[in-house]
């Protein structure tokens, strides 16, 4: 009987260790579960957030190659649009327009219309007569599919004078049946 005691002694000594053992590895688990799942979360937001980054950096990369692609058709565009509007040539305007803008011919006098009823005086100006232009700034938007076009106007009086200050230009273009079109206009004098 003595020895079934023993037995029985040195068994449950056994078995509680165990348990206890069993808990503090139990608990560690745990922990470590929880901290692989955070890591697991900082992981996926991160790689999250570097797909996005890519996406974007992709799309950058996309609007800056067709920009540069576009750049000589639209500017040689422009240049037909500054020496139609500055030489009062209706139908070579007409031709580079969208069917959203109008030409309209008023007392030798020619401007441009928009259905918002913008109207700007493209020819004459009184007095002034083209020197030079420069390309200012050029900017393509993938959202629009537009490509946008800052040009100055340097004019010279009936003297031959500069006048000052410069004539600012902005044309959009679109897409539109298988041409690019002006869109819209503005000048700033």
């Amino acid at each position: 009987m003595n020895k079934f005691f023993l037995l029985m002694i040195i068994c449950s000594i056994t078995i509680m260790s165990g348990c206890t053992i069993s808990e503090g590895v139990v608990s560690q688990l745990r922990e470590d579960k929880e901290k692989l799942s955070l890591s697991l979360n900082e992981s996926e937001k991160t790689r999250d957030e570097l797909n996005k980054r890519i996406a974007d950096l992709e799309k950058q990369l996309d609007t800056n190659k067709k920009e540069k692609e576009l750049f000589s058709v639209i500017s040689n565009l422009s240049k037909d649009f500054v020496k139609g509007h500055t030489s009062g040539d209706k139908d070579k305007i007409q031709s580079l327009v969208s069917g959203d803008l109008f030409i309209e011919d008023k007392e030798n006098k020619l401007y441009i219309n928009n259905n918002a009823n913008d109207q700007w005086l493209l020819y004459p100006f009184s007095g002034k007569q083209l020197d030079d232009w420069v390309i200012q700034g050029f900017q393509y938007n993938s959202d629009s599919d537009t490509y946008l076009l800052y040009i100055r106007e340097f004019y010279k009086d009936e003297n031959g004078e500069s006048v000052s200050p410069p004539t600012f230009l902005s044309l959009t273009f679109k897409f539109e049946n298988n041409e690019w079109k002006v869109i819209s206009l503005g000048f700033d004098l």
